[in-house]
């Protein structure tokens, strides 16, 4: 067999599981965005049904969503435990809108317990992940501060940032 036709057929061969992956994340963008016009319409149940899947697939924006649907109560009882963890899975991913929404639940203390360090570390990041109001949220949190703890949250902020996003709390 000449070996072009042998580094071809490695080549496919090796290409195989990326289209798969390809089509997996095709697939869960077209389910988010069906669960998005659901949700637009008010048909959270739909909406929901539509996210979920699209969200074990990894979709951030779908994991965005069902957090902001447990938050408020759209389509299931509020929960905001559960809206913490959607909400962190996106923001992991860097997800501005999630990382703001963690850092207003850590804010007031929903889902979790209140902990300023962590809402000014998720809102400085939400700001330089592209949503700027993070920072003025960030600078609100900080009135209700010490200066030492001002400095711990730009150190679980540094940590987080070296780590990925991953394991922030």
């Amino acid at each position: 067999m000449p070996r072009t036709v042998i580094l071809a057929a490695m080549l496919l061969l090796s290409l195989a599981p990326v289209a798969g992956a390809a089509d997996k994340a095709d697939a869960a963008t077209g389910t988010f965005t069906e669960g998005l016009a659901a949700y637009e319409r008010g048909d959270h149940a739909a909406a929901l049904d539509l996210f979920r899947p699209a969200a074990a697939e990894g979709n951030a924006a779908a994991q965005y969503y069902l957090g902001m649907a447990y938050e408020n109560g759209d389509g299931v009882a509020q929960d905001y435990a559960a809206a913490t963890k959607w909400y962190r899975e996106a923001a992991e991913q860097g997800s501005a809108q999630a990382q703001y929404r963690l850092g207003a639940l850590y804010e007031y203390g929903k889902g979790v317990s209140q902990d300023y360090e962590r809402a000014f570390m998720w809102f400085d990041l939400s700001s330089v992940s592209g949503k700027y109001f993070g920072l003025t949220r960030r600078e609100l949190v900080a009135k209700k501060m010490t200066r030492e703890q001002i400095d711990d949250a730009k150190k679980m902020e540094q940590d987080c940032r070296e780590h990925h996003l991953s394991g922030c709390g």
